[in-house]
């Protein structure tokens, strides 16, 4: 395990959901994505391919375990490093608790640079749920609305 990370967001889980599974919201939260894609549209579901565009750089991420309202897990291969993002969601009173937990494995010639790898992931991303809080918390007080069709789906 790389680092695991847990943060209280003051909004239902299935709003919360939302942000962790539709393109345009997840690109709100998500560091360094200006834009997110689904291929073949819609949203992330079981199988999916997720690709975050931050100018001419793109990553892509499969969805490689998922249960609905409940689990998300993002791989992301890139160059000799593979790293899995599972995102955990559970209501909790009239919020959420939302659960980060980062795991990678590194190949090659690269598995001498794997400390400073694991650290400069965990330097990247451990900020992602205070990042996806403050957009989510943001957006359900008003003061950035996450746009059209934004009624919470159950």
């Amino acid at each position: 395990m790389i680092f695991a990370v847990e943060a209280s967001i003051a909004a239902p889980a299935a709003l919360v959901w939302r942000y962790l599974t539709e393109p345009r919201l997840l690109a709100t939260w998500m560091p360094g994505a200006a834009d997110a894609t689904v291929d073949g549209g819609g949203d992330l579901t079981a199988d999916g391919i997720l690709t975050l565009h931050a100018g001419e750089e793109q990553s892509r991420a499969e969805v490689v375990d998922f249960a609905d309202g409940e689990r998300i897990s993002l791989r992301m291969d890139q160059r000799a490093m593979t790293a899995v993002y599972t995102y955990r969601l559970r209501g909790e009173g009239e919020g959420s608790v939302v659960r980060l937990e980062v795991d990678g494995s590194v190949r090659g010639v690269a598995r001498l640079a794997a400390p400073l790898i694991r650290a400069l992931i965990r330097t990247a991303d451990h900020g992602q749920l205070e990042r996806l809080k403050t957009a989510i918390e943001a957006a359900d007080s008003g003061a950035g609305s996450p746009g059209e069709g934004d009624e919470v789906r159950e």
